[in-house]
């Protein structure tokens, strides 16, 4: 299978882009257009990974092109704070049942 399972979405990027950056465009378009750019490549290797056409992890230098490694850093502490709120959450009800069993 080539590609395809994001609909081919870096393709439409691509496109985006490319109207982004022309020159009747202003700066913060064309600024825009450039990141979109990086974007639509890291998209197309995330689109060929999912899809089987390249292994796993060839997505991350492009993915790392776009954004930087604090941003991962956020992601894995607000899913680590999610997690210790649900921990809570369910510890909390499991101690008031053992209360109320007493």
């Amino acid at each position: 299978m080539s590609g395809g399972s994001y609909d081919y979405l870096y393709s439409k990027m691509h496109d985006a882009s490319a109207r982004l950056r022309s020159k009747n465009q202003p700066l913060h378009r064309r600024a825009f257009g450039e990141l979109l750019a990086k974007c639509a490549d890291a998209m197309f290797d995330i689109e060929w990974v999912d899809s089987g056409d390249k292994e796993e992890g060839d997505d991350l230098a492009s993915i790392m092109v776009c954004i930087h490694h604090d941003e991962i850093l956020k992601v894995s502490v607000d899913e680590a704070i999610e997690a210790r709120d649900k921990l809570i959450e369910l510890l909390g009800c499991k101690y008031k049942e053992k209360q109320q069993q007493e």
